[in-house]
């Protein structure tokens, strides 16, 4: 334990903020702070629950956490024990306490997330803010192996993960958008529908962010001579097969299940849209989406999209699409270079939707279906670039015209961002003008109070 609480400190988590597996090792440290009559023993599981639950809560919105996720589920923010340990902690209003169940150990632990840890979770730190975050290989022991990028707002959250090798396909969520809604929070998640749900890696996606604006991609394999370098093996291995069109499904149970069970080598690009939301328009080759005090506009690389509903869920014999459809509607985006460009805004900063879906028709977006390139503006200003690459597993591209630096991502260390900082075995974090550190060193944890500026 101490071995690893020097690991993350320093290199990061290597199963990064895991909706299914946190609840696992959170359980086993409480009981080392609970139970071991050996003061370092306690002070070291206390230094592990804090950052567990410092970094975890710095994505989290209303119990859910968005952006990318190691190990994560497929579906995507499925209301399992993280959600509920969370709440015992935190408290969330989205939480119905009669589907609300907490372990007793729990409930009676001494340990309790500091105020800082608090802050993090309930927001109540400066916002708007930028995070970005050096994860390492599995086993975290060489940094810097995922570039992963968050942003959060006040009423939404949004990141992605650059990938350089491929470990675990099935449970990991390369990107993820929750939204605050009006009972309980919204999740969207999308790509080539290789997994056909919203998490998973796809080898054919690609995805390029900042801020609130993300560029999602998909694209067959194209192989190149230096099959051994890693990145390019990994995507050689994994996306092999070629992607094929496939006609939209018809009205149908039989087709619809038909559709899915073709759909894994779709040359496609998936968004998987929760149903619970305020509007939905569709405009001059866009959709725009109000979801409580945020808005979403979606812009398809081609006109061609089409959405995938059901109404008759009771009849599908597959639990997985049952549930699926039963969570989401679908919006397809066809073509051998497909995709999506999402943006997400508060609404407070606009006259009306109307007024949000006037600005966003006026953006400057280009789609090159032949470089594989896309450029767009957001509505802030910013210029995004993304140049795909077939025989890579991330994009290239650029952010007003600098290029992406994966070679010093999160200024060198693992955490970079406004309120919380991991880098050279400490872990600080602050808000609102003071904090506080972690320092493991010599087999022992120093926390200190510290300045904003220190």
């Amino acid at each position: 334990f101490e071995d690893f609480l020097e690991r993350v400190l320093t290199y990061g988590n290597g199963e990064y903020d895991s909706q299914i597996y946190y609840p696992h090792s959170i359980e086993s440290l409480l009981n080392l702070y609970d139970f071991s009559n050996d003061e370092q023993i306690k002070a070291t599981a206390k230094g592990l629950l804090d950052y567990f639950l410092a970094t975890y809560a710095l994505k989290v919105y209303d119990g859910a956490i968005a952006g990318a996720q190691k190990r994560g589920s497929r579906e995507i923010n499925t209301e399992g024990e993280m959600f509920h340990h969370l709440h015992v902690w935190f408290g969330n209003p989205s939480v119905q306490d009669a589907n609300f169940v907490s372990s007793l150990h729990q409930l009676n632990s001494d340990y309790r997330p500091n105020s800082r840890i608090v802050d993090l979770y309930k927001k109540n730190i400066d916002l708007p803010f930028e995070a970005e975050i050096a994860r390492p290989d599995y086993h975290s022991t060489e940094a810097n192996r995922f570039h992963e990028y968050f942003y959060a707002s006040k009423s939404f959250g949004m990141g992605s993960v650059y990938m350089n090798h491929v470990d675990n396909a099935g449970q990991q969520v390369v990107w993820s958008l929750v939204v605050k809604g009006k009972s309980h929070p919204l999740t969207f998640g999308g790509g080539q529908p290789f997994h056909k749900a919203p998490g998973g890696h796809s080898p054919y996606t690609q995805t390029l962010q900042k801020e609130g604006v993300i560029i999602v991609a998909s694209a067959p394999t194209q192989a190149k001579n230096d099959s051994d370098v890693r990145p390019n093996a990994d995507r050689l291995h994994w996306g092999k097969s070629d992607l094929s069109s496939l006609q939209p499904p018809a009205d149908q149970v039989g087709a619809l299940e038909e559709f899915f069970e073709e759909a894994a080598f779709q040359a496609a690009t998936w968004l998987f849209v929760p149903k619970q939301l305020d509007k939905i328009k569709e405009l001059d080759g866009a959709v725009f989406f109000a979801v409580n005090r945020t808005y979403i506009s979606v812009s398809p690389f081609n006109k061609a999209y089409y959405w995938i509903r059901s109404q008759n869920n009771a009849s599908i014999s597959s639990k997985t699409i049952r549930d699926l459809l039963g969570k989401f509607n679908i919006l397809v985006v066809p073509g051998e270079f497909s995709g999506y460009v999402l943006e997400v805004n508060e609404a407070e900063s606009y006259l009306s939707f109307e007024d949000y879906i006037l600005r966003s028709i006026q953006r400057q977006l280009e789609v090159n279906s032949v470089r594989k390139s896309v450029n767009v503006t957001s509505l802030a200003g910013t210029s995004l670039e993304m140049n795909y690459q077939a025989d890579q597993l991330k994009a290239a591209g650029m952010i007003n015209g600098k290029a992406l630096n994966f070679g010093n991502w999160a200024d060198g260390g693992v955490y970079k961002s406004p309120a919380l900082v991991v880098k050279g075995g400490a872990m600080k974090l602050s808000s609102n003008g003071t904090g506080y550190s972690m320092r493991f060193t010599n087999g022992k944890i120093d926390y200190k109070e510290i300045k904003q500026d220190d």
